[in-house]
């Protein structure tokens, strides 16, 4: 499903970014200078409530089986780094 957009970030579509990370590069920045990405739940029944508060939670009301994309997260942060530490710390909750 690349190339969608996400609901924060009028800069770049979700492939753009994850060509950019396959090739080792930071997220592209939004307008307003922040960074934005997407944690896909492929086969997550539960996201934790911190992680659903905190984030935009866009679920697809797809029925769960395993390794199906059934909703993501949006994400921001005011940098890459800070992008990229926010979003390994939603992988580690949401997929330990």
């Amino acid at each position: 499903n690349g190339g969608h957009w996400t609901r924060l970030f009028p800069g770049a579509s979700q492939f753009h970014n994850h060509v950019r990370g396959l090739f080792g590069m930071s997220p592209a920045k939004g307008t307003n200078g922040e960074a934005v990405g997407i944690v896909n739940l492929l086969g997550v029944g539960e996201v934790p409530e911190n992680i659903a508060n905190e984030n935009f939670l866009k679920l697809y009301e797809k029925s769960l089986r395993p390794g199906r994309n059934i909703g993501h997260i949006e994400v921001k942060a005011e940098s890459p780094d800070q992008l990229n530490a926010k979003v390994w710390e939603i992988v580690d909750a949401v997929y330990s």
